[in-house]
């Protein structure tokens, strides 16, 4: 399987491959060029994604236990006064003072305000938290989570495209990942990233269906 992937990679035409590249080129912009936690609602994912690092696949009696000093950066960024007061700018000095950080604050407060969110969705992005947490930096932890769920992204955008490789619909996935606010979403610490990277490969599940190249469980023989 793998290496059907490089040889398709390799196959690709000179659209496919322009294309590809607006696609991860466009995605890191958005990664890293959007402050953090200035994408919808990230704070609170930054904290459900937190809490299921530490294995808190469920709230508590208390709510989830997150410690101080990863709840920290999203004050430590004045996260709430940007978000909210449009003619303000986001203050590059607070995140370049906050990117080499270190100290951990084992201290823990408790956040009963996200228990509803379900943790199957923060996968892709805790993988990023895992890596950074290693580091030690909060912030780098941050854009780590960003980066990993972008890239589970781009891995579910090639196998769905592999999959109707010989297809026209292919096309519609290739403009699908190139739509901004696609983007945007993918590149941030959400359960979005889970929906939208699940949703090419259902498109080719279901192309598959209609073009009768499966046949109860032997699709991936088809494919």
């Amino acid at each position: 399987m793998i290496n059907n992937l490089f040889k398709f990679f390799a196959s690709f035409s000179k659209w496919e491959k322009t294309i590809f590249l607006y696609i991860v080129c466009g995605g890191l912009l958005f990664l890293f060029l959007v402050p953090p936690f200035q994408k919808p609602d990230e704070p609170a994912h930054y904290i459900r994604t937190i809490a299921l690092s530490t294995g808190q696949l469920y709230c508590g009696p208390k709510g989830f236990q997150i410690q101080k000093s990863d709840a920290g950066i999203i004050n430590d960024l004045e996260t709430q006064t940007v978000a909210y007061k449009y003619s303000s700018k986001f203050p590059i000095g607070l995140l370049k003072a906050a990117l080499f950080k270190t100290g951990i604050d084992k201290q823990t407060i408790n956040n009963k305000d996200w228990c509803g969110l379900v943790f199957v969705g923060y996968i892709p992005n805790l993988m990023g938290i895992l890596a950074g947490k290693l580091l030690g930096f909060p912030v780098i932890t941050f854009y780590l989570s960003r980066l990993s769920g972008f890239l589970f992204f781009l891995i579910t955008l090639v196998l769905s495209i592999y999959l109707l490789r010989s297809s026209k619909y292919k096309w519609v996935l290739y403009f699908y990942a190139s739509i901004p606010m696609v983007l945007h979403q993918v590149t941030a610490i959400s359960y979005d990233v889970l929906q939208f990277s699940l949703a090419p490969l259902i498109f080719s599940y279901l192309v598959n269906v209609l073009e009768n190249k499966i046949v109860g469980g032997k699709w991936y023989l088809h494919s």
